[in-house]
């Protein structure tokens, strides 16, 4: 599965259209977003268009979590599950409304 990379639709808020990736590489899952759209008044600290690295997670078992700051170490903010197949990861969220997300491999 190594290289191994997945897609899912782009999300977006009334302010802001994003897309996510994930690349499996080695024991890690590496999540990329790119902003592709913006509302006027949204001050953002990266520029539209450009992938960035949110995070590289290391993989154990068939999950991967998501830690959004070194200064809260025990907070997940979301657990990435490959399927038994390696055809899809599942995103749940731990914060807010629950939200899951599912992303095809590719």
């Amino acid at each position: 599965m190594n290289r191994a990379r997945y897609v899912g639709q782009s999300y977006w808020t009334p302010s802001l259209l994003h897309s996510d990736q994930f690349t499996i590489i080695g024991t890690a899952l590496v999540w990329k977003q790119c902003i592709a759209w913006a509302a006027p008044n949204v001050i953002l600290d990266r520029p539209v268009g450009q992938w960035y690295e949110m995070g590289r997670m290391p993989i154990i078992g068939r999950e991967a979590r998501f830690y959004p700051s070194p200064a809260m170490p025990n907070f997940v903010q979301e657990i990435f599950t490959i399927s038994e197949d390696g055809n899809s990861i599942t995103s749940k969220r731990q914060t807010a409304d629950g939200s899951t997300y599912t992303y095809s491999r590719q």
